[in-house]
């Protein structure tokens, strides 16, 4: 046969060649058509016959050549595919007759083992995830063994008189157990739990018993390691721990297992009706801004990009007309939940960049509308001072004045009554010390006065050493330190050295020595305005700091807020009003424009919420100490810890780091920013 056509009769010749092939009449018959064999790679045809013949069923191979590859007039009907066919039916039949024997039952039975050529690509993944279980079982139980066998070949093997001592005294305190831990259960569990994984290590381990272990293991997991390793205690193996503690797998954005979980904790902490009301509560924590991969079963994806969401990632496509480029995340936007009675819970986290105050509104109106579907109900929030935060509030707002003519309250989008913005007291304490720090008579950036009188930080630092150098100065005991006068960038983020400033200690060091001043020089009230300016934001401090709840709206405690609010807004009316002053001095004799709004957002916000919570829950209170960040602080210092010599954890540590802390929020951590205890 020719390898090219040139003309008509090569044409012609190639198809009467081809005539005169065979076609494969697949597998006739009823012992071929008549049952299904759904493990073999076949599908049933029907062939019409010539003239009035029945149309006829046969049996072909998916994989069938149509044609057979041998001469006309040879015995050979079928191609090699459906050759191999008509085996595999034949070996199926063959075990079907042998089942009817032996059962009297005709069920179709598939084939135990199919060749790998037969298997489907879902079946052949299938079988290839089975073998590589089979292999990292086989691995972990050679593992198990080898430890095993170390450990006995380490152990100490007592004489059977001793074996049979130390066995009678072990019985005996077990059957004493009670007597010798009447009113101490944990004692008693402890015992029990111990005597069980030594005489049977396929005991379970006690819930309780494994928290505890768990907060251990987070908390240290050298020291978890070297106590395990002692021999002194049976403990929970390091693995066991571990996945406990990743059960719900923490990813960025809000998922519903995570909210899940918060419904369970609720629940089994005993969270009342009114404790799922409160507050959302966020802010930015820095990480180490780098890319890893993630597992996820037999495949690995990039992590350490920003992940804000489908809405952000449209945006940014619109932006960039429709070109995708990855961005690394170098900052973490984690946002919880805070109830009116104390219950704390972080529910979602993205992976950012320093975030923008649209993607701030996106992502905590959306966990306003998902919290309310697993019961829990936002009323405000709260934040700190951040640029990206204060447009956020302002975003609600057409101004400044009117966010204030408001009390920084609007009506909830997806609730009843109103939603406020509250902005993070012990961060308002701190910007107030920072400005007064900030206030010299030359070469800074503020230098406040009222009525004619200057508020100074030098006047603070003169009476602390005037009673730190006068042996006759009355206070003695002041909690006052050099360390509240020279800060460091770290100490300058401590809440309670901030505090400390307006305390009453600090206002009885002033007083001291402005009488002093006037004994000696007949200066009066040379520092009266500083006192006006430590009395006020010490009623900011005491009121953010009462444990005591606010159950009405004439509580004195806010008529206190209100007054010292109120003397700010005053001083700002003041320094307005004053003549021949440029616009760089009125700035200067005034707190910051930042700051000014972040206390009426403080104190105009915390009012609204009180209204709010009491109109809802007549008689129940809402406690000032607790609507804070410093929960949240906390969590970041829990999460730092929690990874070692690693100041920031990466985006695969933040997650699983969470999770630790949402185990062990009742450990404390050391030389956090916020002292309370969580």
């Amino acid at each position: 046969m020719t390898d090219r056509i040139s003309s008509i009769e090569d044409f012609e010749s190639i198809l009467k060649h081809i005539s005169n092939i065979p076609a494969c009449e697949g597998l006739q018959g009823n012992i071929y058509t008549s049952t299904e064999y759904p493990a073999l790679k076949a599908v049933t045809e029907s062939v019409s016959g010539e003239g009035s013949e029945e149309p006829q069923k046969i049996l072909r191979s998916l994989q069938c050549s149509q044609l057979v590859p041998a001469l006309a007039g040879s015995k050979v009907t079928r191609c090699t595919k459906c050759e191999s066919l008509r085996s595999a039916v034949k070996q199926a039949r063959w075990r079907r007759e042998k089942l009817k024997r032996t059962s009297g039952d005709i069920p179709q039975v598939p084939a135990k083992k199919t060749r790998w050529d037969y298997l489907s690509e879902q079946d052949k993944k299938e079988k290839y995830n089975q073998e590589q279980v089979r292999r990292v079982r086989s691995e972990d139980r050679t593992d198990y063994y080898k430890a095993r066998y170390a450990s006995l070949k380490e152990s100490v093997r007592l004489a059977k008189e001793d074996h049979k001592d130390i066995t009678e005294i072990f019985n005996t305190m077990d059957d004493n157990v009670a007597k010798l831990f009447p009113n101490d259960h944990r004692k008693r569990l402890l015992w029990t739990i111990q005597r069980d994984h030594v005489q049977n290590k396929r005991n379970e381990w006690n819930t309780e018993f494994l928290d505890v272990c768990l907060q251990l293991w987070q908390r240290s997991k050298q020291g978890y390691a070297d106590l395990q390793n002692s021999g002194f205690l049976k403990l929970p193996s390091e693995r066991l721990l571990r996945y406990k503690k990743n059960k719900v797998n923490q990813k960025p954005g809000l998922h519903t297992e995570v909210l899940k979980w918060m419904d369970k904790e609720a629940e089994e902490q005993g969270v009342t009706e009114r404790g799922r009301h409160g507050f959302i509560v966020f802010d930015e924590m820095k990480i180490q801004g780098s890319v890893q991969l993630r597992r996820v079963g037999d495949e690995f994806e990039i992590a350490g990009f920003v992940d804000l969401g489908d809405f952000y990632h449209s945006m940014k496509s619109l932006q960039t007309a429709g070109e995708q480029k990855a961005e690394m995340a170098t900052h973490v936007f984690q946002v919880a939940f805070k109830g009116c009675e104390g219950f704390f819970f972080p529910f979602a986290w993205y992976p950012t960049t320093e975030i923008a105050p649209i993607n701030i509104y996106m992502s905590h109106w959306d966990s306003v509308f998902y919290l309310k579907q697993y019961r829990f109900f936002s009323h405000a929030c709260v934040c700190d001072g951040g640029q990206a935060n204060r447009d956020f509030i302002m975003g609600h707002f057409e101004s400044k004045e009117d966010a204030i003519s408001r009390k920084f309250s609007i009506d909830n989008i997806y609730g009843e009554g109103n939603y406020s913005f509250i902005m993070d007291p012990p961060h308002n304490i701190k910007k107030l010390r920072n400005n007064l720090e900030k206030s010299t008579m030359a070469g800074s950036a503020r230098c406040f006065q009222v009525s004619g009188k200057h508020i100074l930080w030098s006047h603070l630092k003169e009476s602390y050493l005037h009673d730190k150098t006068n042996a006759r100065a009355p206070v003695t005991s002041c909690r006052i330190k050099d360390q509240h006068f020279l800060l460091t960038p770290a100490t300058r983020m401590r809440n309670h050295l901030a505090s400390d400033i307006f305390s009453d200690g600090m206002i009885e060091l002033l007083d001291n020595y402005q009488e002093f001043k006037q004994d000696k020089n007949g200066d009066a009230d040379s520092m009266s305005a500083t006192r006006q300016y430590l009395s006020a934001a010490n009623v900011f401090v005491k009121t953010f700091a009462n444990t005591k709840p606010i159950r009405t709206m004439d509580d004195p405690r806010l008529v206190q807020l209100d007054g010292a609010l109120q003397w700010f807004l005053d001083w700002e009316e003041e320094v307005k009003e004053r003549e021949n002053l440029t616009a760089k001095e009125r700035n200067k004799s005034f707190i910051s424009d930042k700051l000014h709004f972040d206390l009426c957002s403080m104190v105009l916000g915390y009012k609204s919420y009180i209204r709010t919570m009491t109109a809802q829950f007549p008689g129940m209170g809402v406690i000032s100490a607790s609507t804070n960040q410093d929960a949240l602080e906390n969590m970041f210092g829990c999460v730092r810890a929690s990874n070692g010599s690693n100041t920031n954890p990466t985006v695969l540590q933040y997650g699983p780091s969470v999770n630790g802390y949402i185990h062990c929020r009742s450990f404390k951590v050391r030389n956090g920013n916020a002292s309370r205890k969580y």
